[in-house]
């Protein structure tokens, strides 16, 4: 699992974010987290579960992009509308994946094609 670097972060779960990220690096049981990704199909511009769902093997095999973190169902609504409303009124786009995947290539230093 990948972190984008300016982790977009819900404000219930904000002072605890690193220790959260360290937990579930580590194959900890986070309750009531929900991460925000990139999803597997280019179909799809964002998509959010609970943390606790990567104690599944179907989920242990994924490589996910997280772009945002937040403490429980209502909150991840918020953090992904931010997200999505961020992206627009920086870029005039859409396509959010399409911006947040060249946004952390940019800001990882990888080149960007």
């Amino acid at each position: 699992m990948e972190y984008y670097r300016n982790l977009y972060v819900g404000e219930q779960i904000a002072r605890r974010c690193q220790k959260i990220k360290e937990k579930l690096n580590k194959g900890g049981t986070v309750w009531n987290t929900y991460l925000i990704v990139l999803p597997e199909s280019s179909h799809n511009q964002l998509e959010f579960f609970d943390s606790i769902l990567l104690k599944q093997d179907w989920f242990k095999e994924k490589d996910y992009l997280v772009v945002g973190m937040a403490a429980g169902y209502g909150e991840a609504l918020k953090v992904t509308e931010r997200i999505v409303d961020d992206v627009y009124k920086k870029t005039n786009s859409a396509d959010i994946r399409d911006v947040l995947e060249k946004w952390h290539h940019m800001e990882s230093g990888s080149k960007v094609e």
